[in-house]
């Protein structure tokens, strides 16, 4: 978890945030000198199985295996990222689906979050 004001550790793909929209916004002064803010969110099937969940954040509770991601190898370029998270359910048998990761979801490391808190993933 990475609070508001909190630097990022490392580069991550975010899967959840407690605002209703799944955005946030971080600073990447650090990274490429603007000041500007930089909206991200979270990756929507991750976010929308999480947040039918009753609040609770344990994916494994809630009828799922396991989380896989596949994504390009690391670049100094912040403005393009691509990649796959592939989601596996116990029900029904073992079923597999794919969904697409791209730069909106993606936190670099020694930017600052801005506003909420972001559950993320480090890749």
């Amino acid at each position: 978890m990475i609070k508001v004001r909190d630097r990022v550790p490392a580069d991550c793909i975010v899967l959840h945030t407690y605002k209703e929209s799944s955005e946030l916004f971080i600073k990447t002064d650090q990274l490429d000198g603007e000041t500007d803010w930089k909206q991200k969110r979270a990756v929507s099937a991750v976010f929308d199985i999480l947040k039918t969940t009753e609040g609770s954040l344990n994916f494994f509770n809630n009828g799922f295996k396991r989380l896989s991601f596949e994504i390009e190898p690391p670049s100094r370029n912040i403005y393009k990222f691509s990649g796959r998270i592939d989601i596996q359910s116990e029900q029904p048998l073992d079923a597999t689906q794919s969904y697409g990761i791209d730069v909106d979801n993606c936190i670099w490391a020694n930017t600052k979050v801005t506003s909420g808190m972001v559950m993320a993933v480090v890749i």
